[in-house]
């Protein structure tokens, strides 16, 4: 049985071995062909010329034109560009007056400021010559017992609004006594203003003469009114305050005449 079994495996062994011998005598024989590189080329007949290739045709790009980008003209008006306003930023409500002062004042352009400082010297102008043409001899002198050291005759607050009071009751007898000289002294120094514009210096000088001539009418009624001014200030000042007051009037009546003789 054994022997059965190898000898069926050695003949097995040859058949393979056979096998594998005649598969590499018949494969063997064959030489490798390289392949061309090329694409082939077709036999040409004996005694014609072999064509060349032909070589390749570069492509042709169309022309692409560039404008060139066109510069504004110089007379081209340039467009308006609106300057921005200035932002305004309120300040708190409970600011001091400078704060709220300097917050109005950012706000404002330079020409604004200018004209806004202009405007208020004009409005403090007008305002010192109405209250200079309304005032009374006694109310200068009530203007120095202001700036006295003394206690004893400097005003108190209490003398003060009492003082406001009588002006209050005097300005309207100022305006009856004075509207009309007053009306002249416009009319006056708007003339002498306008004669000097044009240059006629003389004729100018002749109507400031009239100018002086009413000034001095003026201070004739205001006198007359200090009078009672004074009578009313009694109720108010001090005796020490009133005879400061009685003191000063009588020096600047003495100067007045002395004044009055030198010319």
């Amino acid at each position: 049985m054994y022997r059965m079994l190898i000898g069926l495996a050695v003949v097995v062994i040859l058949v393979v071995v056979g096998s594998i011998l005649a598969v590499v005598y018949l494969g063997g024989g064959s030489a490798d062909v390289a392949e061309p590189d090329g694409p082939p080329v077709a036999d040409q007949p004996a005694g014609q010329p072999v064509e060349e290739p032909s070589k390749p045709v570069p492509a042709v790009l169309p022309e692409v034109t560039v404008k060139p980008k066109a510069e504004p003209e110089a007379d081209a008006p340039k467009p308006e560009v609106p300057e921005p306003e200035p932002v305004v930023v309120d300040p708190p409500a409970d600011a001091d007056v400078k704060t709220r002062i300097a917050a109005l004042l950012d706000s404002l352009s330079g020409e604004e400021v200018g004209e806004l400082g202009r405007q208020l010297g004009e409005r403090r102008r007008r305002e010192w010559q109405e209250r200079r043409r309304r005032m009374l001899p006694s109310d200068g002198r009530l203007q120095m017992l202001r700036w006295r050291r003394d206690d004893n005759l400097r005003l108190n607050e209490a003398q003060e609004q009492k003082i406001v009071e009588l002006r209050a009751i005097m300005n309207p007898k100022i305006e009856v006594s004075l509207q009309d000289i007053w009306a002249q002294e416009e009319e006056l120094t708007q003339q002498v203003r306008t004669l000097y514009s044009e240059g006629r210096q003389d004729e100018a000088r002749a109507i400031q003469e009239q100018l002086r001539d009413l000034r001095t009418q003026s201070n004739a009624a205001k006198a007359q009114l200090d009078v009672e001014y004074t009578q009313l200030l009694g109720s108010v000042l001090t005796p020490d305050q009133m005879a400061e007051i009685n003191r000063m009037g009588q020096r600047g009546q003495g100067s007045g005449r002395r004044g009055r003789s030198t010319r």
